[in-house]
């Protein structure tokens, strides 16, 4: 049938830590990928090409058509698996000039499937991440159709700015998570200054256990939360 080029959505990255690309490295390595370093792409077992973006998508090429979802073997979605992400497009030859409308428009139907449920605190950062990679996609690959482009994000800058709203008055966060972590953020820093000073010292162990006790449980309720609310 030929050689194809499809678009995979793994969705906006987590967090801004590290380049989110570099999570796929395992997953493909296990599934019998290697990493060609010239041109910076993964030759899959079958003859597949896969050139993955930081900006949380893929570019696959295959010899068929035959398939509408890519299957683990390529990753699973970065978006966290509350709001699927349309996962497949076919492009239709030279993928960079289109791929910030195809991102832009995955993001309205995320975003509208978003409104449709309840909102939480993570639901407006998601959205905000969806928003802000449709930007960044659009200054490193300028789209082919500018207008086209305009108006999606003109809708996104919209559904964003109400799934902000709604979910500061859907969504209120208990007072012991932001408390706890406010007392681990303190306690840390103190307790590995005192154990530097004196490795031995009762004082600093105990903060430092301490901080990380508080920031642990500040992670717990704040996960609780945050899948409550999902």
């Amino acid at each position: 049938m030929g050689r194809m080029t499809r678009l995979i959505d793994y969705g906006a990255w987590a967090s801004s830590r590290s380049d989110p690309s570099k999570r796929r490295t395992w997953p493909l390595r296990r599934a019998g990928w290697r990493f060609d370093r010239a041109s910076g792409a993964w030759d899959g077992p079958d003859g597949e090409r896969l050139t993955v973006s930081f900006l949380g998508f893929a570019i696959l090429e295959r010899e068929d058509a035959d398939w509408e979802h890519p299957g683990t073997g390529y990753g699973t979605q970065w978006h966290g698996g509350r709001y699927g992400m349309p996962y497949a497009r076919r492009v239709d030859g030279d993928w960079r000039p289109r791929v910030a409308v195809m991102l832009a428009r995955n993001a309205v139907k995320v975003q509208d499937l978003m409104l449709s449920r309840p909102l939480t605190a993570v639901s407006a950062a998601d959205a905000r991440r969806l928003l802000v990679r449709c930007r960044r996609a659009a200054d490193l690959y300028p789209p082919d159709d500018p207008d086209l482009f305009r108006r999606l994000m003109d809708g996104l800058e919209e559904r964003t700015t109400r799934i902000g709203s709604y979910a500061m008055v859907e969504y209120r966060r208990g007072f012991a998570g932001p408390v706890l972590a406010l007392a681990g953020g303190l306690l840390t820093p103190v307790g590995s200054f005192l154990l530097g000073s004196d490795p031995a010292g009762l004082a600093g162990i105990a903060a430092l256990a301490a901080g990380l006790a508080c920031s642990g449980l500040s992670s717990l309720i704040d996960g609780t939360e945050r899948a409550g609310g999902a």
